[in-house]
């Protein structure tokens, strides 16, 4: 016979609920995070789906100005340009009734305030580390308040000393609070700035009077540096930079002056293919005086008779900005590479003295219809006083240029060559280039002619192509207003040249001349001669050279590694 088995009654209710424990503080917080994580996926789910037409990942490019560009920077030679391959969403021209509109305003919870939504989207797609160190210094601080109560509640680890516990708690939490905050404070600061780039984007610029279009709508085709300040600012900074016309066009750079006054103006329709005009300047204006305000600058801007200066790379954002005129040399090498050769070189143009002269003629015509003379009103005129001494008899515009084009071939020779009497005669009687003395006061330091000439350190079997010039045959050129020249009138020139080294590579030199008169004749002075490599394989410039008639001096510079990787081109 069996044993019997006792029947156990089933347990009631209220024997299941004394039963039941209470949901411990790892339970609550695990189901906080979740909670959070749930609702931030909601959030990302509920914005509208990217309705652009491609993601385009955008080749290295720049500065744009503490680190360039986003902050105001004092005019040295420093970082301009980060280089990366970030993707960037390109939308529609204009929404249509009903469409999605990435420019409208959408509030962000983790930072309580609104910011556009094309914003959003762009820091979404290029930013993953950074929203994943906010969430894990929020669940820090959750574990940290909850850590006494899990080991209070844990057999066998209660804490020998509560107080002691609960104050390392408190600390902890305090630590992952100040990272929590720094983070989403950092992350607000990109989304503000992302944002303003693409305000940037909406402004409206016209090309030669006949095509008006959005900066945005030429992402992938050009870069764009804006200029901003008085007509004589303004007009200084583009005699500058038509020295670097071809340059430019070979980068695909447009300039766009916006004035800050009523002076006079060019001709629209007579601009450079890289020189367009603010289509709205009261929009282009709001927009400087609200990032001047944001930066905590007042509605003074640029002074000193300097304009400011904003970069705008290929993808729409900022490369630099500035306060003071731009080193245009010094962008163009860091920021504004050329297009180059199925290889990533420069191809090389044709070196025909006459066809540069004639070039040059043409560009001083252009740079006195567009208004580039500011209030100077002379600039290239074929009457000038010294239309019989520059250029021999028979004078003219193109003899002078192909003057000054010869001087600029000799000057090589001697390089070259290592011919320091004709490197001598060349600097004779000329001043010290300011930049130069700068870099010796900061005890930097100075090659002489001599050494640089030595058959160790002369550039052997170097060869200057795509020669060209600007000339000034009455002055008020870009010397106008030095003290280092007494006659403010004397014949002023300017060449460049992509020096192509034995050992390869590109570079971008700049020559500046004056002219010295000798009686009936006379003869080209250099000034200045500056260097800076210009890669058409998208690499950016570390170094610079800076010579007058002492010698040359050096100039490197500092990348900001974690620009670089957050930045993109």
């Amino acid at each position: 016979m069996h044993n019997a088995v006792p029947a156990c009654a089933p347990p009631s209710c209220d024997t299941l609920a004394a039963s039941r424990a209470p949901p411990s503080p790892m339970f609550l917080m695990i189901a906080v995070v979740l909670c959070l994580c749930g609702h931030c996926s909601a959030l990302l789910a509920g914005r509208p789906i990217l309705p652009h037409a491609h993601v385009r990942s955008a080749g290295q490019d720049s500065l744009a100005p503490d680190p360039p560009p986003r902050h105001m920077l004092s005019h040295v030679f420093r970082p301009l340009s980060s280089r990366g391959g970030r993707p960037v969403a390109q939308f529609p021209e204009e929404p249509a009734a009903g469409q999605f509109d990435p420019s409208t305003e959408q509030f962000d919870l983790l930072s309580l305030r609104s910011f556009r939504r094309d914003a959003l989207l762009q820091y979404d797609a290029t930013n993953q580390s950074e929203p994943l160190r906010i969430a894990l210094t929020l669940l820090g601080i959750l574990f940290a308040l909850a850590y006494p109560s899990l080991l209070a509640d844990t057999p066998g680890l209660e804490p020998a000393d509560p107080a002691l516990t609960t104050a390392g708690s408190a600390a902890g939490a305090i630590g992952c609070a100040f990272l929590f905050q720094r983070n989403r404070a950092a992350r607000a600061a990109r989304i503000e700035r992302i944002s303003r780039e693409y305000a940037l984007g909406d402004l409206t610029a016209t090309f030669r009077g006949v095509r008006t279009a959005r900066l945005r709508e030429m992402r992938g085709r050009l870069r764009f540096v804006i200029l901003v300040g008085s007509s004589s600012a303004v007009a200084a900074a583009l005699r500058e930079a038509h020295v670097y016309r071809r340059r430019l066009s070979a980068s695909s750079t447009a300039i766009v002056p916006v004035y800050t006054d009523s002076g006079p103006r060019g001709t629209p329709e007579a601009c450079p293919a890289y020189l367009w005009t603010a289509a709205a300047p009261g929009d282009w204006l709001d927009y400087y005086s609200e990032l001047l305000q944001r930066r905590g600058l007042g509605a003074g801007g640029a002074g000193g008779g300097a304009c400011a200066w904003i970069g705008i790379n290929m993808k729409g954002r900022t490369f630099g900005s500035a306060l003071t005129s731009p080193r245009w040399d010094e962008m163009l090498g860091t920021a504004l590479s050329p297009a180059g050769d199925a290889f990533g070189e420069i191809a090389p143009a044709q070196a025909d003295v006459a066809a540069a002269a004639d070039e040059a003629v043409t560009a001083a015509a252009t740079m006195r219809a567009t208004g580039m003379m500011g209030a100077f009103p002379r600039g290239p005129d074929p009457d000038s006083k010294v239309e019989a001494s520059v250029g021999g008899g028979g004078g003219g515009a193109r003899a002078r240029a192909a003057s000054v084009l010869a001087a600029q071939g000799r000057f090589y020779q001697a390089l070259t060559g290592g011919d320091l009497k004709a490197m001598q005669d060349m600097w004779e009687g000329s001043p010290f280039d300011p930049s130069v003395s700068q870099v010796i006061a900061a005890s930097g330091q100075l090659d002489p002619w001599a050494s640089q000439l030595k058959e160790s350190s002369r550039p052997a079997g170097m060869r200057a192509t795509d020669c060209d010039a600007l000339l000034f045959p009455d002055g008020g050129g870009l010397f106008q207003g030095d003290a280092s020249f007494s006659d403010g009138l004397l014949p002023e020139a300017w060449t460049t040249a992509v020096e192509r080294p034995a050992a390869g590579g590109t570079l971008l030199a700049t020559q500046g001349w004056r002219w010295q008169p000798a009686g009936s004749a006379g003869e080209w002075r250099l000034v200045l001669h500056r260097t800076i490599p210009w890669d058409a394989g998208g690499g950016t410039a570390v170094a610079t050279l800076r010579c007058d008639c002492r010698g040359c001096v050096a100039l490197a510079r500092q990348i900001n590694t974690r620009e670089v990787t957050q930045r993109g081109s």
